[in-house]
């Protein structure tokens, strides 16, 4: 009898891992799919960035740092 509730009791410890691991991997998917949707936005971002920076650059060239004043002067 001993035996039969130790089996019982390994049981549900494995069927309580399995649906653990089945939750974290639907976790671990959906962060994923999170991840690569930002990755996809912030090289949409990065390439907007440098049209926007290219573009201003041939309207006003930036200033040389070697001329402008600290700011505590």
């Amino acid at each position: 009898m001993d035996t039969d509730k130790r089996i019982t009791n390994v049981e549900e410890k494995i069927a309580y891992l399995e649906n653990t691991v089945a939750d974290l991997n639907e976790v671990v998917t959906t962060l994923n799919n999170e991840v690569q949707s930002l990755q996809r936005e912030n090289s949409r971002m990065h390439s907007q960035l440098l049209e926007h920076r290219e573009a201003l650059s041939q309207i006003s060239p930036a200033p040389s740092l070697e001329d402008e004043k600290p700011p505590h002067y």
